[in-house]
């Protein structure tokens, strides 16, 4: 029996818009120089840990090297997604509430905490997060580092990856459905990029050469010829298994339908399509 998947996206043109503003300080007719900005302590351990799953609601509890009051200088990086995504501090009763489980759960694990409570920031990514998507929590450091500062901090302090600019934790968003529409977007609700590759990612591997007769049909009226698109021939097809095809090419302002074929070991085996 040949199968047909439901999954259609919309791939649009995608607008920019310009900010420009100024800002004058004036105090007394005397110009003051802006303040330097307050630097921020490294983060000393972090939950959920780094390389895991993750959802739309998880809250990071960053454990710094002494509390912090200010607005922290601190982004969420999410796979195509272009700009970065603002952060929301979790305060008042809802950071003492999700605190406490926190704390609760490292001691469940055999974890005792002593460090003092004011020295834990929760954070939360302002956005929803694209299927299987990948997450970085990135937070910037007390000041530029050295590569040989990189080296030593990343052999004394194993916690997510140490940069020039300060540390970046990795996450994958968690996967609803057995095959992810990928690509760049402005955001996590617009539509795809024309510029941009289209990739289709699995949850499980699937046999590269049944997975490559998978084709990209476009949505088009009656009686008009529909384009079909083949995915791009890759290194990682080539070997026995892959985990995501891409495709590129595909026309602004259309939608497309997934094309499946009548076989796809490993998808069919786990019985996801």
């Amino acid at each position: 029996m040949k199968m047909q998947s439901a999954h259609r996206f919309f791939l649009g043109l995608i607008g920019s818009a310009l900010l420009c503003c100024s800002v004058v300080a004036a105090a007394q007719s005397t110009l003051k120089s802006a303040a330097a900005p307050l630097k921020q302590p490294r983060v000393l351990d972090i939950l959920p840990k780094t390389y895991t799953t993750i959802g739309d609601k998880t809250v990071f509890a960053l454990q710094l090297t002494r509390p912090f009051a200010g607005v922290p200088n601190a982004s969420c990086d999410v796979n195509g997604v272009r700009s970065a995504v603002p952060v929301q501090v979790i305060t008042g009763k809802a950071r003492s509430e999700q605190l406490a489980q926190i704390l609760k759960g490292k001691k469940s694990k055999g974890t005792p905490d002593t460090s003092d409570e004011a020295s834990w920031l929760l954070l939360k990514c302002q956005t929803r997060f694209p299927d299987a998507a990948f997450i970085s929590l990135r937070w910037m450091g007390e000041a530029t580092l050295t590569q040989a500062q990189i080296d030593a901090q990343a052999e004394a302090e194993p916690i997510g990856v140490n940069t020039w600019y300060g540390q970046r934790f990795d996450y994958t968003a968690e996967s609803v459905h057995p095959v992810a529409v990928t690509c760049m977007r402005s955001n996590a609700n617009s539509a795809c990029s024309p510029a941009s590759d289209v990739n289709l990612v699995f949850t499980v591997s699937a046999n590269s050469a049944e997975a490559m007769q998978v084709r990209l049909v476009e949505v088009t009226p009656s009686g008009k010829k529909a384009a079909v698109i083949k995915p791009l021939a890759t290194y990682e097809s080539e070997k026995k298994w892959l985990d995501s095809l891409s495709f590129k090419n595909l026309q602004p302002n259309t939608s497309y339908t997934v094309k499946w074929p009548a076989k796809i070991s490993g998808l069919y085996d786990a019985n996801l399509l």
